[in-house]
């Protein structure tokens, strides 16, 4: 609950410290910040896509604008004047999709690491690696076969077609959940069982797959791929934008990792 002139900044102080802490544990400087845009043709597909109906009190109300402000003003302001020029968003498109589309795509010789706690990116680990910083958790093509039955990455998307994705209230065949999924896909579940024939049921019918296909592929279909600039992150930059929100900790704390990381 860090705080400049009455604002939140607890934030802007905490995504301006893990860019740091995974400059470090990556040894990258190059980072590329993927941004959902307000607009979601999934949508269109589905009204209740990420439909949320939780109503909340004055006081969380009052929370939450704060910490929405604080990302927009990452987003528009501050990553912009610390250097960064890979800010991306695009109309219509998840951050999802501008990071799948962007690693499919990766004709680097970079190994491309992405920095999420969203399980809809295990399809993605063909093109390149994932990391939780919640979980402090790596995860690649071989984790995933170990942790799920020797799922592959293009089988996952068929997991949570058939599953559905809680977080995004995307439904599933009802009675289905990701291990059941699993288990059908990797031939291991009861042909005579009710969850075999509901699956057998949905793939007839069709019409709940095709849907879900839609919603839960990456990237969404027409998602066009950016092109990597080069950031100008330099200690004066950094100085200003931790002088401008009163981020003198950070300061303290940083700036030599800042200008050992970014400043070569």
């Amino acid at each position: 609950n860090l705080c400049q002139k009455e604002q939140l900044t607890g934030i802007i102080h905490g995504v301006i410290q893990q860019i740091i802490v995974l400059t470090k544990e990556f040894r990258d400087n190059q980072i590329i910040f993927a941004c959902d845009s307000p607009h979601n043709f999934r949508k269109e597909i589905y009204s209740l896509y990420k439909y949320k109906d939780k109503i909340l009190n004055e006081a969380d109300q009052w929370f939450f604008d704060q910490g929405l402000s604080q990302i927009l003003k990452l987003k528009k302001e501050i990553l912009p004047q610390l250097g960064f020029k890979n800010i991306w968003e695009i109309y219509g498109y998840e951050a999802d999709d501008i990071i799948a589309s962007y690693v499919k795509k990766n004709n680097t010789k970079r190994k491309a690491w992405v920095i999420t706690n969203d399980n809809d990116m295990l399809q993605l680990l063909d093109d390149c690696c994932l990391y939780s910083p919640v979980k402090k958790k790596y995860t690649n093509r071989r984790t995933l076969r170990e942790e799920y039955n020797g799922i592959t990455p293009d089988q996952w998307v068929y997991v949570k077609q058939l599953a559905g994705c809680t977080s995004d209230n995307v439904p599933g065949i009802p009675g289905i959940g990701v291990k059941r999924a699993i288990s059908y896909l990797t031939h291991e579940l009861d042909p005579n069982s009710q969850a075999h024939k509901k699956i057998t049921n949905a793939r007839r019918e069709k019409k709940l797959l095709i849907r879900n296909l839609k919603l839960v592929k990456l990237p969404f279909e027409g998602c066009p791929s950016m092109t990597l600039k080069k950031d100008n992150c330099t200690i004066f930059n950094f100085k200003n934008i931790c002088l401008k929100y009163d981020l003198k900790r950070l300061w303290e704390m940083y700036h030599h990792n800042w200008e050992r990381h970014f400043c070569k």
